[in-house]
């Protein structure tokens, strides 16, 4: 079973070619969704990443988290409790570079940037 990865703080500039470039180095990718938070004026992108180990998924992790990429620090944890992407499953092949638009909306992901204000324990809305 593949393990998820986050990064965000990406530069929108980054495409998933680059990407995929970037993270072989570190192991095999299984699959690769870029989003794009249209709430940032910078035009940040996250991308969710599956490796196919955990052990390459915390290679990642140690090779990128606080390093600069395109121009941004990045940051990048595992995501536990996901099984990953996988192949043709709601990602782009990992060379196709494709972005995700108004990431959070209907059929998006949630996470931080789709979420903000809700849920358990405190933040504004809740």
């Amino acid at each position: 079973m593949g393990q998820m990865v986050f990064i965000e703080g990406l530069d929108s500039s980054v495409t998933g070619a680059q990407l995929t470039e970037l993270l072989g180095q570190h192991g095999d990718i299984e699959g690769l969704e870029l989003a794009k938070d249209e709430g940032e004026s910078e035009g940040l992108l996250a991308a969710f990443v599956t490796m196919r180990s955990s052990k390459q998924g915390r290679a990642v992790v140690a090779a990128l988290d606080g390093q600069e990429v395109a121009g941004h620090v990045v940051k990048v944890k595992l995501l536990k409790g996901h099984a990953g992407l996988g192949r043709g499953v709601s990602g782009v092949a990992p060379s196709a570079g494709g972005v995700r638009r108004g990431f959070g909306a209907p059929g998006g992901r949630g996470g931080a940037y789709g979420r903000k204000g809700r849920g358990k324990g405190g933040g504004r809305g809740s």
